[in-house]
C-alpha cells in the first residue's frame, strides 16, 4: 500500500516524535500463537482500541475480516488518503500464512476542518473490511497484521499495532459478520450506474491555476456533491464539495473543475490514472479513469 507523502506531514511527524517519541522502530514484532476466536484481543493506546474481527466464508473460499478501531470521544483516525494534515495509514499482511491476496474495502469517510487544518477520516469507530483469498482453500489461514495509523484529538499520536487471527476450515458464520455488513453498506459502489457516470478526466493548465476537469452525469435531485481525488504520485488535491441545484426531473450533465495544488508534470508518462470517490447525498461511488 502506498504511503502518502507531503512536506507538511514530514515536518509534523518531526515535531510529534520530539514530543511523544518515535512510534517504535517500524520493525515487525514477534508474533504470538494462533487464535481460533471470532476476534483478536484488543490492543489499546491513547485515544483508541483496535482488534481484528472475523467474518464468514463465501462458497468460493473467500474469507471476510475487518480491522476495528474504536475511538474515544473527540478522537479521529484517517482514510487511505488522509488530507494535507492527516497521517497516512499503512497495513502490512506480509507475515501471514496461506494468504494469496487481500482487498481492503474503505467505507466512505468524512471531511474534517479544524484548527489543525483539513483531514479526511472517521470518528467514533472505523470498521475496515477486507476480503482474503487463501492460497490453499482447504488449509487454515493465519492472518497477521502490522498496522501503522494515526489517531488525533488535540494532539496526534502515531500508532503501531500488531494483531493476529486464525481462520480454520469450517468456521462457518460468525456473530461479527453483522459489524462487517454494516461497514460494507458504506463502501462506495465501483464504476457507473444508469444515472451516474464520469466519462472523462482531463488535466487543464490555466493562466492562474491548474485543474482536473471532470465530465460528469449526476442523478436527478442531487443536492450535496463531494469529490475526493487520488492522482499520480506527488500530486495533491483538496476535497471538493459543492451544494448544487440539480435537476429534480432528470439526469444532469455537468463539468466539475478540481483544483490541483501540487503536481509534477515531468513525472507523467501519458498512462496515469485518477481515482475519484464521489459522495452524492447518501450515495457514494468509486471510479477510476485515465488522466488525459
Amino acid at each position: 500500500m502506498k504511503r502518502y507523502k507531503n512536506p507538511f506531514l514530514i515536518r509534523t511527524f518531526a515535531v510529534l516524535f520530539l514530543i511523544i517519541g518515535m512510534p517504535g522502530e517500524m520493525n515487525h514484532p514477534t508474533w504470538g500463537g494462533p487464535m481460533a476466536h471470532a476476534s483478536s484481543e484488543w490492543v489499546a493506546g491513547l485515544g483508541y482500541q483496535a482488534r481484528l474481527i472475523k467474518g464468514s466464508a463465501s462458497e468460493d473460499g473467500t474469507l471476510m475480516a475487518a480491522l476495528e478501531i474504536a475511538l474515544e470521544d473527540g478522537w479521529k483516525t484517517y482514510w487511505r488518503v488522509p488530507g494535507e494534515n492527516g497521517i497516512p495509514p499503512v497495513f502490512d499482511f506480509a507475515s501471514s500464512s496461506n494468504v494469496g491476496s487481500i482487498d481492503i474495502l474503505w467505507p466512505r469517510p468524512t471531511i474534517f476542518r479544524d484548527s489543525n487544518g483539513l483531514s479526511i477520516g472517521y470518528k467514533e469507530r472505523l470498521i475496515l473490511p477486507f476480503t482474503i483469498k487463501p492460497e490453499q482453500a482447504d488449509a487454515a489461514v493465519d492472518l497477521k497484521l502490522y498496522a501503522f495509523f494515526g489517531v488525533c484529538a488535540e494532539i496526534c499520536v502515531p500508532v503501531d499495532a500488531s494483531l493476529s487471527l486464525t481462520f480454520n476450515k469450517g468456521d462457518g458464520v460468525n456473530n461479527e459478520q453483522r459489524l462487517i455488513d454494516t461497514a460494507l453498506s458504506l463502501v462506495p459502489k465501483s464504476g457507473s450506474t444508469g444515472d451516474f457516470d464520469i466519462s472523462k478526466a482531463a488535466f487543464t493548465k490555466g493562466s492562474t491555476a491548474e485543474y482536473v476537469t471532470l465530465d460528469m452525469k449526476l442523478p436527478a435531485g442531487t443536492k450535496d456533491l463531494t469529490i475526493l481525488t487520488e492522482g499520480p504520485e506527488n500530486w495533491y488535491f483538496d476535497p471538493y464539495r459543492a451544494l448544487i441545484e440539480g435537476s429534480a426531473t432528470g439526469v444532469e450533465s455537468t463539468k466539475i473543475k478540481i483544483p490541483v495544488y501540487r503536481y509534477v508534470l515531468s513525472d507523467l508518462t501519458g498512462e496515469e490514472s485518477i481515482r475519484l470517490t464521489v459522495i452524492l447525498d447518501d450515495k457514494a461511488f468509486d471510479k477510476k479513469l485515465l488522466l488525459n
